[in-house]
């Protein structure tokens, strides 16, 4: 016979780990059923009770009085204080186990039970407890409903685990840890030798397995508030503290989640699953019931088979996926984790047969009209790892399918940064990969408990900054759910829901100081006054705006000095472009923190926003009043006060370019460029000669070329640029000199890729000569019908280009930065 997880979590609770003295360091990013004997062989159910028999009301109401107990102590939502939350949940959350009746099984093929209303809540079906008709039970590949005495039947197998469905209106139990308790693991033979023990030999199949359930109508509620936490990942003792006196002291103090309670979506451990005992005391300390999902640190990584990965997990938090239903909304928790076990030490996001075949019944059993919340550790798709399958789901498009026409959302975990993406969003390597030209509905990466995996300088609290690797804070994703809707929120830990976003400025002396530590394995020195720029330097500065839940749909308003509020422009678009990455896209506050402290580097982000600085601000302070508002029209405020300097903050220094080597190929044409300042380079020290060129990028050398008195419109002449572009005064010139005309949708397109071709058209407008257009053409693959033949041929009438050794122009290919170069020092030779 096992041993009760009761009865080890009471030994070990004497022994709980103290708080040790933090120590310093730097960390590389890396990406259970208790059996409960009957007294007396189960009675038949006299009447079976509907798996919804109770009348949604408004989450406030205190839960009815049961033949056992009345509640009269507040509930944890109507608590006001710490201590009221955790003593009105003690008071009414329903504890127990599974029932589990052991015996001589006449049909070991089959699994049977009953799930039934545990009406005094003893995790025993009484004589006079109802079953409940209509609740769905699985064995995690085949899905029944209970018939009206509750009773359903499965096919057994060894190594399943059957678990029931929280119909809406219920709860299952949670043990003295707050762990739900809805399952059985069935191992006759236990598992095989692992480090962490895995799961104990159950023996024969039990006679029946009974899921008890205990009515809850705030349950049922339309409105329901459901915390979901990523990454808790504590490798050691220590950091288990950490997330004791942070995250996990929040949660203790919060209430309002009783009913649905707090889903932690994987990598629940980091790699020692011995750690489980003492992550449980963390679920200990909270107001409401607490369900895992496993990641890839949650595995027994000495398994020599897929089918025990997960033994140590499952023996100690859970099963490997599942679903449960709270108010109007299904959760579907899912294991998404697949390791090879063949040598290659590299997991995949990726979800076996026998799961999808489960999750194909789940969806088809789920009313249309419910929203379905699709959990998973990794990411179905996301935005930090875009680069490759591994950090993203191979069934992903399957799953798109199952969910079609329903309303649904995506979360996640895994990245350790925040990530919230909507419907209709689209990133180039999503098609390129998974064959998903945007997201059907939204997706959102939850960000980590541990942050960065605990890194950072010590706080007065007890626990490090650990800034995620997008520049955001750890905390824990509120969802809060109106019928199949959902308004999601961000809490940062230690904070009260209010902290939304960093501010700061992105300047030319930051991005030199980030360029020139970037890459260094030693701590950077701190940069030196962060929130200072010189006048010389305004052109080139924005304050940057962090603001940690902005999607698509967000906007983001500044205001300086009291000025009129002018729209930032935020730097991912997500309309089908690349993922933008380097100084130029990074969170300066968050980056001064990360290179002096350790831990990541947040040089990418989904939600940053950037305003550039007006030329015109004089020296002195300045204050910016930073609003943003997320898709769900909630405002949060933020003020910044810097300092304008005369001068310059940059140190000046001789132009020269590690890339650009004298005898190289364009070497004297970029540095025409540099010294007439049309580009000086990137802030690498490099000039990237051969690095394709954008619309927007084009307009800014014709104008740093021309340098021409300009007063940019108040309006835009295209409706994808605004005055937030920090390309709006080339673009908005250009346009005013008709160099571009835009495309008939009346929009610019910034980013897209100039042609050769292109460029020649530009030039040739910015110069307007008069020009005999030739019958034949000076370049072989160049067509008289080509659009740009008349500018191209200009150019070569004039020695701006002379095309290739094979006599080519190729008009089709985009135009390069060292190529843009050569054509403006030959034009420029033209006109002198």
């Amino acid at each position: 016979m096992r041993t009760s997880v009761i009865a080890l979590l009471v030994s070990r609770r004497s022994s709980r780990p103290s708080c040790h003295t933090p120590t310093r360091r730097a960390r590389p990013a890396r990406l259970c059923s208790t059996q409960h004997p009957a007294p007396f062989p189960l009675s038949p159910a006299v009447t079976a009770a509907a798996a919804t028999p109770v009348t949604a009301s408004p989450v406030t109401t205190q839960k009815t009085e049961t033949a056992q107990t009345a509640q009269t102590a507040p509930t944890a939502e109507t608590a006001e204080t710490t201590e009221q939350a955790g003593a009105a949940w003690d008071e009414s959350a329903f504890r127990g186990a599974v029932e589990v009746i052991e015996g001589t099984n006449e049909t070991p093929e089959i699994l049977e039970g009953v799930v039934f209303d545990d009406q005094n809540q003893n995790s025993t079906q009484d004589q006079d407890e109802p079953g409940i008709a209509d609740v769905t039970v699985s064995n995690g590949r085949d899905v029944v409903t209970t018939d009206e005495d509750g009773a359903y039947e499965l096919p057994a197998f060894d190594n399943m685990t059957a678990f029931v469905t929280q119909p809406a209106g219920y709860q299952v139990p949670v043990d003295e840890d707050n762990v739900a308790q809805f399952h059985y693991n069935h191992l006759p033979e236990g598992s095989p030798e692992l480090k962490y023990g895995g799961l104990e030999p159950t023996g024969p199949l039990p006679d029946a397995v009974n899921f008890p359930l205990s009515q809850d109508e705030d349950a049922a509620a339309s409105t329901q508030e459901c915390l979901v936490g990523g990454d808790v990942q504590t490798y050691t003792e220590e950091e288990i503290e950490y997330a004791r006196a942070g995250a996990f002291a929040d949660l203790a103090a919060r209430s309002g989640y009783e009913n649905c309670g707090a889903l932690f979506v994987g990598d629940v451990a980091g790699d020692d699953l011995s750690l489980y005992p003492g992550i449980r005391t963390l679920t200990e300390m909270m107001n409401g019931p607490a369900r895992f999902l496993p990641g890839n640190h949650d595995i027994d990584f000495d398994a020599t088979e897929q089918e025990h990965a997960f033994d140590s997990y499952r023996a100690g938090l859970g099963p490997e996926y599942y679903s449960y239903d709270v108010g109007d909304a299904h959760f579907v928790a899912l294991n998404n984790v697949e390791y090879p076990f063949s040598g290659d030490t590299q997991y995949n996001g990726a979800i076996d047969e026998e799961q999808m075949e489960w999750l194909r019944q789940d969806i088809a059993n789920t009313p249309e009209d419910k929203l379905v919340v699709i959990a998973a550790h990794i990411p179905l798709l996301g935005f930090a790892d875009q680069g490759g399958t591994q950090h993203q789901t191979d069934q992903v498009k399957e799953i798109y399918e199952l969910l079609e026409g329903r309303e649904a959302i995506s979360l996640a975990g895994h990245v350790h940064a925040i990530e919230n993406m909507r419907e209709g969003d689209s990133l180039a390597s999503w098609k390129e990969l998974f064959d998903v030209d945007e997201l059907p509905f939204p997706h959102l990466t939850v960000g980590a408990i541990s942050g960065d995996w605990y890194s950072g300088e010590m706080l007065d609290g007890g626990y490090p900054t650990a800034l995620q690797r997008d520049g955001a804070y750890p905390g824990v994703l509120t969802m809060d759910i109106e019928g199949n809707q959902v308004s999601e929120s961000f809490t940062r830990t230690g904070d009260d829901g209010s902290d939304q976003m960093s501010v700061g400025l992105n300047t030319p002396a930051y991005r030199g100081w980030f360029e020139e530590h970037i890459d260094s394995e030693d701590a950077a020195p701190e940069f030196e006054n962060p929130l200072t720029v010189g006048q010389d330097d305004l052109a080139d500065t924005w304050l940057t705006t962090n603001f940690f839940m902005g999607a698509t749909g967000s906007t983001v308003e500044v205001s300086v000095d009291g000025g009129e509020a002018v729209a930032a422009e935020r730097t991912q678009q997500m309309q089908g472009e690349e993922q933008l990455v380097g100084a130029e896209y990074s969170d300066p506050t968050a980056v001064q923190e990360q290179l002096v402290h350790g831990g990541s580097v947040a040089d990418r982000t989904s939600h940053l926003w950037r305003l550039p600085l007006s030329e015109g601000l004089e020296a002195g302070e300045h204050t910016a009043e930073v609003t943003a508002t997320d898709v769900h029209g909630n405002v949060s405020t933020e003020s910044l006060t810097f300092e304008v300097t005369e001068g310059s903050t940059e140190p000046e220094e001789p132009i020269t370019f590690s890339d650009n080597p004298e005898g190289s190929a364009f070497y004297a044409p970029v540095q025409w460029m540099a010294s007439n300042s049309i580009s000086t380079g990137y802030t690498d020290g490099t000039f990237r000669k051969y690095r394709d060129v954008t619309r927007a990028e084009t307009t800014a050398f014709l104008h740093r070329y021309v340098k021409p008195e300009f007063e940019a419109p108040e309006q835009s002449p295209f409706e994808d640029v605004t005055d937030a572009n920090s390309f709006y005064d080339p673009i908005t010139w250009a346009a005013a000199e008709e160099i571009t005309l835009g495309y008939a949708d009346n929009t610019f397109q910034p980013y897209q890729s100039v042609t050769r071709g292109e460029f020649a058209t530009f030039l040739y407008r910015l110069d307007a000569p008069e020009h005999t257009v030739p019958e034949d053409t000076p370049f072989e693959d160049l067509n008289t019908g080509n659009i740009h033949y008349e500018a191209i041929t200009w150019l070569a009438s004039q020695g701006i280009t002379i095309g290739d050794t094979q006599g080519h122009f190729n008009a089709a290919d985009p135009v390069t930065r060292g190529e843009i170069s050569a054509f403006l020092e030959r034009y420029d030779n033209t006109q002198n």
